[in-house]
């Protein structure tokens, strides 16, 4: 049996020409009243630019390089994107974590970085189309019985991730998509910034003894 591609999570930058801002709806709206209508489109080329949010430590898509400029092919498409628009980029490093709050308050115009597609966040702002796709993968024996996902219920399974930019989120994904596959684990998630800390290895020996108990 091939190896099974079992998990996959698209990544999109959330930037096209006629989608740039997010769309938020107040709560207090009523709900036979119309929506706001969304001018970001025309903000931006009034102004004559738009301010890219992104993770400037996220190589090889935005990075800081050895003159302290932020380059990348983030960088590249959007200034491609720009210059078809007819407006100038103004690249700003961000917080990752603050990320929806900065596009929400207008501090930028787009979010372009890896932003994973959520229903959720469908209903926040407006994404365009993927421009790279990336995927998590299972890995399984050769003659595995395991095709999916469900396939995994009723056995011990757990999770354990690093990472050296963004929250996290990834993670999240992980545990959601194992939730709704009917798929329990054994323990709680590990997760760790780039290699694991003390702390990180303790709970790795957890993870390690909850899966052969």
């Amino acid at each position: 049996m091939n190896i099974k591609k079992v998990f996959t999570f698209a990544l999109a930058g959330a930037l096209s020409i006629s989608m740039l801002a997010g769309c938020g709806s107040s709560s207090n709206e009523s709900t036979t009243s119309e929506s706001k209508e969304d001018t970001s489109l025309t903000d931006v080329q009034s102004a004559g630019h738009f301010t890219l949010g992104l993770d400037a430590d996220f190589a090889p898509m935005g990075f800081t390089d050895d003159n302290g400029e932020i380059v990348g092919f983030d960088i590249d498409l959007a200034k491609a994107v720009g210059e078809k628009m007819g407006v100038n980029v103004e690249v700003k490093p961000i917080d990752w974590d603050s990320k929806d709050m900065e596009l929400s308050s207008g501090k930028i115009d787009v979010i372009w970085n890896g932003f994973s597609i959520t229903d959720e966040r469908r209903q926040e702002v407006l994404f365009s189309n993927p421009y790279l796709s990336t995927k998590q993968s299972i890995v399984v024996k050769k003659g595995s019985d395991i095709t999916k996902k469900a396939d995994l219920a009723g056995k011990k399974i757990a999770l354990f991730g690093s990472y050296d930019w963004g929250d996290g989120e990834w993670m999240r994904t992980w545990e959601s998509d194992c939730d709704s596959a009917g798929v329990n684990l054994v323990c709680e998630s590990v997760i760790c910034t780039e290699a694991p800390d003390d702390a990180a290895l303790e709970a790795c020996r957890a993870l390690g003894k909850a899966l052969v108990e």
